[in-house]
């Protein structure tokens, strides 16, 4: 989970999943909702992960969730949406 956490220990977005954290998330320029998990969650529930994703997405609409100093997944995860 350090991935999470920014150099100032912020947590940034994160995945929940029966009380654990099991990931994290960000939101792409495109509005796009883009998730990595950090363990075998099960198909279901990968599923359930990219559900919550698409209605989070929708619910955002044009409106762009932004953070100023993004953890080291959120980074990881913008630069994929660069290549």
């Amino acid at each position: 989970t350090a991935q999470l956490f920014d150099r100032n220990g912020n947590g940034g977005p994160t995945i929940f999943l029966n009380g654990r954290i099991v990931g994290g998330w960000v939101q792409r320029r495109t509005g796009e909702i883009a998730t990595r998990v950090f363990e075998d969650v099960g198909s279901e529930a990968a599923a359930a992960i990219g559900a919550a994703a698409e209605q989070l997405a929708a619910l955002l609409g044009a409106v762009r969730v932004t953070v100023r100093f993004p953890a080291a997944l959120q980074g990881e995860l913008l630069r994929d949406e660069l290549l």
